[in-house]
């Protein structure tokens, strides 16, 4: 299975059909073509900002948008400023009425591994104060493992370079076969 979000579908598709055409034309099995699309429940991520778009790294605002990378301070104050509604004082899923409480809740269901009724059953008595506080902690504690290695990473440049080296490599070899393949098939 591919795991996409809804917006890669095309793509996804896009590949099985040139690659069930290549096989076709040439009579062979080169490339894989069947591919079985899984859609993540929270395939689109809204703007901290604006919930009516798409979470873009080229967004406007700098407080639209959250890094993997980012400082765990950041992330508090860009999930305090994020817009809700001015019903604060209870938490619902409504993603017409509370568009940007219901993709905190998306967000925050997807770090913590927990289905969206449940976020919302074991915060419905909360404020949306204290469940943003309580949803930059989970994602600052989530994120920590990546933060780190990516810090440990760059302090390791030669480490890195090395990694990088042998998987071009790798990615080299894996593109020769498949050219040599090809070129089999289609009789070069």
């Amino acid at each position: 299975m591919v795991p996409v979000g809804e917006d890669q579908r095309q793509h996804v598709e896009l590949v099985g059909y040139v690659s069930r055409a290549f096989n076709e034309a040439f009579c062979c099995d080169l490339f894989a073509s069947d591919f079985s699309i899984g859609i993540y429940s929270s395939a689109k991520i809204m703007s901290l900002r604006n919930p009516s778009v798409k979470m873009s790294k080229s967004a406007d605002h700098p407080k639209a948008t959250l890094s993997l990378f980012e400082d765990p301070a950041d992330i508090f104050d860009k999930i305090r400023h994020s817009l809700t509604d001015s019903a604060s004082n209870y938490i619902s899923y409504d993603v017409e009425s509370r568009p940007g409480l219901a993709n905190l809740i998306d967000i925050y269901s997807n770090v913590v591994g927990r289905p969206v009724a449940r976020i919302v059953e074991e915060c419905g008595g909360i404020g949306i104060v204290q469940f943003k506080k309580n949803m930059a902690e989970e994602l600052v504690e989530a994120l920590k493992p990546f933060r780190e290695r990516f810090h440990y990473l760059m302090g390791h440049k030669d480490h890195l370079e090395a990694v990088l080296e042998a998987g071009n490599e790798k990615a080299r070899q894996v593109a020769q076969d498949t050219m040599d393949r090809v070129r089999f098939n289609v009789g070069l």
